[in-house]
């Protein structure tokens, strides 16, 4: 049994951009609701987006335990080189599909103040894109954050702070909640070569009062940290303190298959992926990747991946932050053109956005979807999604086996009688190998 509240590496989390975007049909049964979990990042030249904690070189999971001395770090770079006034504050949200902010003043859930600079600052070294860096740590020095829930970290100029740049969401746990969970191939004979199932047991302490179990306990399941595949859970049944979450069509998941990536760590060599590295006329670095097609029909295989995540990382440096380049990384898919149809590269280090800044356009020329995006050294996962009439679909590009390793979070989120907002009293991680 896991902590109710862990903070570990996990090799990632949410990061993205842009506004909502309807989930996707085959992952998300109608009746569910899902977790606010869009970014927005209106300015696009705002890059590589991170959470970490500071003792740690790789990403985790964005959530702080209530009371502890835990802090998160959010990095980001600019890279149209200029020098920005930046401030940030923090806002207790509510668990809206608008992320709106919840009603309560913020003195009643931070400590301290509450509109701070983005004091670090660095300058990117030796690189031939320019940009800047910076960071700044959640919850700041001398700030406390009093409330469990879901949290944004708002950034805007300080000259301007309505016009926000970039939002970062982030939890806030207070270890209540006992939760059991399970993940195994689906019950349902027709699909269990294909299709994962959770089942999720929620055990309350004595003191947490419960009026109505489907209005004041929300609890939520997410695949591999896609926060577009987060739903609600219906609860099957009650005994006592323990509330019981299985055999329902929201508890089961496609299992898609290992994922695709590549590496470009290094740019002195093709890494993982990549067929082949150029510098153009300007001196810009450019990234072209071996040609993908859809693996529909194949066999399942297992390969290394880390479940749709992203590391930023430079080789041989212990400062990627600022001394890792960008490149023109070019994705090549082998798929027959339709009208009708779009192609698009998700992944977590775009917030899995389906949008024109992760299209594949049709060449003619080549007989293939291409497209190029910039992006910072390091190891990157992603996938290939289908829009259609049908929706938006990973299985006719990627193929679905329950053999596929994934992770799941589970979130439980609880509002007292009378409560003005949800909090978020346990989490729990599983994996389909452990």
């Amino acid at each position: 049994m896991h902590n109710p509240c862990p903070i570990r590496p996990l090799w990632g989390l949410w990061l993205g951009l842009t506004l909502p975007a309807a989930p996707m049909a085959a992952q998300t049964p109608a009746t569910s609701r899902a977790l606010p979990t869009e970014l927005h990042w209106p300015n696009t030249v705002f890059k590589s987006v991170t959470v970490t904690a500071p003792e740690t070189s790789t990403l985790v999971l964005p959530m702080l335990e209530l009371g502890s001395d835990q802090q998160l770090t959010v990095g980001f770079d600019d890279v149209a080189d200029r020098d920005l006034n930046l401030r940030y504050r923090l806002v207790l949200c509510n668990l809206d599909a608008d992320f709106s902010p919840n009603d309560q003043n913020e003195i009643e859930y931070i400590e301290g103040q509450n509109a701070l600079y983005v004091e670090s600052s660095e300058l990117s070294m030796a690189t031939r894109v320019n940009y800047a860096h910076y960071a700044f740590d959640i919850p700041a020095p001398y700030q406390r954050i009093k409330q469990s829930g879901l949290y944004k970290a708002e950034i805007h100029d300080a000259d301007a702070p309505d016009r926000i740049s970039l939002t970062v969401p982030f939890l806030v746990c207070e270890p209540l909640a006992n939760i059991s969970a399970s993940v195994f191939p689906s019950k349902n004979v027709t699909e269990r070569m294909q299709r994962q199932q959770l089942a999720v047991e929620v055990r309350l302490p004595d003191g947490l009062r419960l009026i109505s179990p489907e209005q004041s306990l929300k609890v939520y399941a997410v695949q591999n940290l896609n926060w577009r595949t987060a739903r609600r859970l219906p609860m099957q049944y009650s005994t006592g303190n323990t509330y019981y979450y299985q055999d329902k069509p929201e508890l089961v998941f496609d299992g898609l298959n290992e994922f695709r990536n590549f590496d470009i760590r290094s740019l002195d060599y093709a890494g993982r992926g990549v067929q082949r590295l150029e510098l153009d006329a300007v001196g810009v670095w450019h990234a072209f990747l071996y040609d993908q097609k859809s693996r529909l029909g194949d066999s399942y295989i297992q390969t290394d991946d880390i479940d749709g995540r992203f590391v930023i990382k430079l080789n041989h440096s212990k400062n990627s932050e600022t001394e890792a380049d960008y490149a023109h990384v070019h994705f090549f898919f082998d798929y027959p053109f339709h009208p009708d149809q779009k192609l698009y590269v998700t992944g977590d280090f775009n917030n899995w956005r389906t949008d024109d800044g992760s299209r594949l356009y049709y060449d003619g020329d080549l007989n293939l979807y291409t497209t190029a995006l910039v992006l910072k050294q390091g190891f990157y996962d992603y996938m290939v999604l289908l829009e259609d009439a049908q929706g938006k679909r990973y299985v006719p590009m990627e193929n679905n086996f329950q053999e596929t390793e994934n992770d799941y979070y589970i979130l439980v989120f609880y509002r007292e009688p009378g409560g003005r907002h949800d909090r978020l009293i346990g989490v729990q991680h599983l994996n389909t190998r452990e």
